[in-house]
Parts: structure tokens; sequence; C-alpha cells
């Protein structure tokens, strides 16, 4: 049966049609099996959606994803029957669309992760999920990975269809020694590099994991002059770096690296996509 193991003549159902604007126009409810909904509508497309109702609680929602085109004052009439046996349970697609708004296709462990879900439904559950598994407890919009690997969020409602994010690579910080660089992936963790915070110096290493985006950054040159030089390495992974700019004309040593000096210090695998405007 379609809402084992509830019996059919327990449920009520509450009919509603929508514009195309997404505005409910109108409702019936308190309906059981053998009950019709009649509406008399104006000219509008429609359209309708049918929630099964048990003590309360939403137990399905039923056929949608049907338009009525209605005419002028014309009556619709719309007839709760029970399921057939066989028949699936009914199910609608979620209107919004679920993605990890980390900033970046990257990130790193002990940085929150926050679902960001684009539509107006409510009640919604989250599940979270790491290299396809479910993290256990992990039922929030938000989440704090500990570990590293390939993280999606899934959205789900009862009656619909479960929508599930892109993936969000996690990966370790990094320590900033050659065996561990520090890990480079969005435009707060580049304007760090060399600044000295957490043992960000400019003799450390680093690595890029993901493009970055420059645009509206008044950039300031990693390594500024002859006493401040990047001594470090820094990996650029093979990811972009698009639309630098920097707002000094006088200065010496611009760049996204200024002044570079040490025995063991690189800088390579950057894709720079950008014209470099002074």
């Amino acid at each position: 049966m379609w809402l084992e193991p509830i019996e059919p003549e327990d449920l009520e159902h509450t009919v509603q049609l929508f514009d195309a604007e997404g505005i409910e126009k109108y409702s019936k409810e308190n309906l059981k099996y053998g009950d019709t909904a009649s509406f008399v509508v104006e000219p509008m497309y429609y359209d309708f959606l049918i929630t099964a109702y048990y003590d309360g609680e939403v137990k399905a929602v039923g056929k949608t994803g049907r338009t009525i085109n209605a005419g002028a004052n014309e009556p619709i009439a719309i007839k709760m029957e029970p399921p057939d046996e066989d028949e699936e349970p009914a199910s609608i697609t979620l209107e919004g669309e679920i993605t990890i708004g980390a900033g970046s296709l990257y990130a790193v462990t002990g940085v929150v992760l926050t679902a960001i879900y684009s539509g107006t439904e409510t009640g919604l559950s989250f599940q979270w999920y790491c290299d396809e598994a479910a993290v256990p407890e992990a039922d929030s919009p938000v989440h704090t990975p500990e570990t590293a690997g390939s993280y999606t969020v899934t959205v789900s409602l009862a009656g619909y269809d479960s929508k599930t994010s892109p993936a969000v690579i996690v990966v370790d910080p990094g320590t900033g020694v050659l065996e561990d660089p520090f890990i480079v992936y969005n435009v707060a963790t580049l304007q760090k590099v060399g600044a000295g915070t957490d043992g960000w110096t400019l003799e450390a290493h680093y690595r890029q994991m993901g493009n970055i985006d420059l645009s509206g950054i008044d950039w300031m040159p990693i390594g500024p002059n002859e006493t401040e030089p990047f001594a470090g390495t820094y990996n650029g992974g093979g990811f972009n770096i698009e639309n630098l700019t920097i707002n000094n004309s006088t200065g010496d040593y611009q760049g996204l690296f200024g002044f570079v000096s040490g025995a063991d210090s690189s800088i390579a695998n950057i894709n720079m996509l950008c014209e470099i405007v002074l």
C-alpha cells in the first residue's frame, strides 16, 4: 500500500492550487477518499498539490507536476481516490537547489561547511556524507568536517525526491613544511600567505587547491621588498589566479609575489589568467 500501515480512510487531504509564481490561490482541506474538491477559478495556469495528513502529521505529498489550464469561471474537480496497491508512492521534485557555501570546491578540516537551499519548502531534513558514507549525527544545515574526504549534503522532505549537493573536497590544512604545505584554496587563504598568522610566514611552504578569483581585491604582493622577501615555496597545483589588480603605479616589486629570495625558494605551476593592472 502507498501509505502503509495507515489505512486510506484515516487520511485527510488538503488540495492546493498555485499560480505560475507559486502563490497559493485556492485550497480545500479535510478531504477524505471519495470526496471531491471543487473550485471555480479565474483564467490561469495552475499547478496543484495534494498533501495527505494523519493525526496532524504530513504522511505523503501526492500527484503534482500537472498543470491545469483554466478558462473563465471554469469549474475544476479533483476527486480523492486511494492509489492502487501496486502504485509507487507519489513524489515531487524539490523546487530549489542544494549547494555547500564553502566559497570554493575545496575546504580544510575544521572549517564550517554550510548547506544552502534555494527553495521555499520548510521542514527540511539534512544529511552530510563523506566519501558517499553518511556522517553520524551530521543532520543539520552546518557541519564541521573532522576528516579529509569528498563531502556532500542531501536535503529531503517527506513525499519529495531528495536532492544532493555538488561535492566539496576537504583536505587537511597542512603544517607549512615542505612535505606538508599549508593549503591555499580561496581569497582569504591566499591573502594569508606570508602574513605570519598561524605560522603562515614568508619562509613557509604552500600548495594551492582550487582556482582563485581576485576580483575587487586591491592586491598587496607577497614578499613586498628586499628586507621582507618571500623565501618559501608556492606550488600552484596547475590552478588559476584570476583578475589580479594592484593599485600602486610607483612601487617596486609588483605582482602576485614581490621580491623572492632564498636558496630553496620557488614559485611554480600557477596559471595567471589576468592582465596585471597597476
